[in-house]
């Protein structure tokens, strides 16, 4: 899935811990467009953020159910 840029988001089925990611500007709880690395509990994958831990299943698209909104793989600029 892509955003209305044409940017693919990160697919879930394709992170891991390690990884880097990029968010974009709709989270609250973290700086546009900042990298984090992906980390991973018996809850599964989440990146840090200012409330503690921001789970990726959590951005799954409803239609794609692999496509993760609002996240990239990697380095993306705005």
């Amino acid at each position: 899935m892509k955003d209305k840029q044409g940017r693919e988001y990160a697919r879930m089925s394709d992170l891991k811990e390690g990884d880097e990611v990029t968010v974009d500007g709709d989270f609250t709880c973290m700086l546009p467009w900042s990298q984090a690395e992906v980390l991973g509990d018996e809850d599964g994958l989440y990146i840090l953020c200012e409330e503690g831990q921001h789970y990726l299943q959590g951005q799954l698209d409803y239609q794609d159910d692999d496509s993760l909104v609002g996240i990239y793989k990697g380095e993306v600029k705005p």
